[in-house]
C-alpha cells in the first residue's frame, strides 16, 4: 500500500529493499536504545484479558495461561539459543528488542512491567481518556 500511494505512512512497515519506503530516522534503532534507557517503559504491545467469571469458575485457569505462554515463549527463545538465524521480520524485530531490553524481549513478569502499566495508565488519565488511575494491581489478575 506504501508503493502504490494508498497510504502515505505506515508504524513497522518493513522496507522490503524498497527505495520508496523509508523509515523516519535514520537510525531507529539506537533511538530506541537510548530512549528506553533513559525511560525505562518496556515497550507492551497485547493483554491478554480474561473475564472475572472464568477464573473464579476455574481457579486453575490463570496460571494454565501463565504456564502456556511461559512454555511457548521457551521454545521460541530456544531456537536463539542454539544459534539459529532469524526467519522472518518478526525474529529479527525480537532479536533487536532483546539488544535493547535484555536477553527476554517477551516479558510476561508484571513486577517487572509494573512501573510501565503504571506509566501507560498515568498518560491515559492525563489525556483524559480514563477518569481516575487505579493501581497496576487492580487491573490484572496475579493468581
Amino acid at each position: 500500500m506504501l508503493s502504490d500511494g494508498e497510504v502515505e505512512a505506515v508504524i513497522g512497515a518493513p522496507t522490503t529493499g524498497s527505495k520508496e519506503i523509508l523509515p523516519l530516522f535514520s537510525d531507529p534503532e539506537s533511538l530506541d536504545k537510548d530512549w528506553y534507557s533513559k525511560n525505562r517503559i518496556y515497550p507492551i504491545s497485547h493483554v491478554l484479558v480474561v473475564k472475572n467469571e472464568l477464573l473464579h469458575n476455574n481457579p486453575w485457569l490463570g496460571q494454565e495461561i501463565i504456564d502456556v505462554f511461559n512454555k511457548a515463549r521457551s521454545t521460541y527463545l530456544s531456537k536463539w539459543n542454539n544459534e539459529s538465524p532469524a526467519q522472518d521480520s518478526i525474529d529479527h524485530s525480537q532479536m533487536n528488542l532483546s539488544k535493547i531490553v535484555g536477553t527476554n524481549p517477551l516479558n510476561y513478569s508484571f513486577s517487572e512491567t509494573r512501573e510501565t502499566i503504571k506509566k501507560f495508565v498515568g498518560y491515559n488519565h492525563e489525556q483524559k481518556l480514563i477518569p481516575n488511575i487505579p493501581s497496576p494491581e487492580d487491573l490484572f489478575f496475579l493468581g
